[in-house]
Parts: C-alpha cells; sequence; structure tokens
C-alpha cells in the first residue's frame, strides 16, 4: 500500500506539487500556474536510452541547451492546438528508426537535420512515455544541459 502511494506521488508532479514547479522553465511555469492540463509524469524513473532530431546550420554541430528547448520556448503559440501540453516537452524517439524516418516528413525537408543520441534522467527533468510506446516527452528542469556530457551526434540525415 505504501508503495503504491509513493508511485502515486511521483507520477502527479503536474497535479500536486506547486512547489516543485518551479524548478520547470518558465514557458512550462506559466500554463501550469494558468491550469493547463497536463498528463501524469514520472519524477522518479531509471534513465533511458533515445534519440532526437536536431536542425543545425553549419558543421561542426555544437549541441547546446536551445537543441532541446521545447516548441513552445521556441515561440510556438499553442493556444488554439488540441493537446498543446506536449509542445512544452523535449521530444524524444526510444529508436534511432522512428527518429530518422521522421526527419524525412515534408515539414522537416528544407532543414539540415541531425539525430543525436543520450540519455533521458531525472535529474534533468520529469518523463512522460507517450502510448506509443516509442515517443519520450521530457520536460527539462530550468538549467539542465543535455547536451553537456549526455547527448552526442549519430548520424546526418
Amino acid at each position: 500500500m505504501q508503495e503504491q502511494e509513493a508511485q502515486a506521488q511521483e507520477t502527479s508532479f503536474f497535479i500536486s506539487n506547486t512547489d516543485s514547479r518551479q524548478q520547470y522553465a518558465k514557458t512550462l511555469q506559466n500554463a501550469l500556474n494558468a491550469g493547463m492540463i497536463f498528463p501524469e509524469v514520472e519524477i522518479n524513473f531509471d534513465s533511458l536510452e533515445v534519440y532526437r532530431l536536431v536542425d543545425y546550420s553549419e558543421k561542426p554541430i555544437l549541441l547546446s541547451r536551445c537543441h532541446f528547448n521545447s516548441q513552445v520556448e521556441d515561440g510556438m503559440n499553442v493556444s488554439d492546438l488540441e493537446d498543446c501540453w506536449k509542445y512544452y516537452s523535449c521530444s524524444c524517439f526510444k529508436t534511432y528508426k522512428k527518429a530518422a524516418n521522421l526527419a524525412k516528413t515534408p515539414r522537416r525537408r528544407g532543414h539540415l537535420t541531425v539525430v543525436v543520441k543520450g540519455r533521458l534522467c531525472p535529474e534533468g527533468g520529469s518523463l512522460y512515455q507517450a502510448d506509443s510506446k516509442n515517443h519520450r516527452h521530457w520536460f527539462l528542469y530550468a538549467g539542465y544541459d543535455p547536451s553537456i556530457n549526455n547527448f552526442k551526434e549519430v548520424n546526418c540525415i
């Protein structure tokens, strides 16, 4: 019974823990404080190997925190979108193949894109593992930079 209660506390962060919200990017804090509905997330999880698409303008690619911004952090207006919570996360994939295939979609054509591989870790933020079993939503903590010793280039698309 205690284990179930502890697990419920670990996954209900966005609903109940207003003090810890201050750890997140300002855009996410504002959405939470405005009452936006988010799925339950995991705050204590085993680190996971993932892949992420990164756009770049020139080689060599010097990864930085901005390569891991959410779409909202990059200026996307989500006020009229359904399920807009997902645009507040750093989007990652379980497999290289899924990330590489996404890079070939019409929406991404014309971008110089690289797949980077790294680990999602609880020290960097909370996690929502979407029903697709391949997509990961990583809600990064403000000040955490995954590019430092965590993600490296795998392949150019």
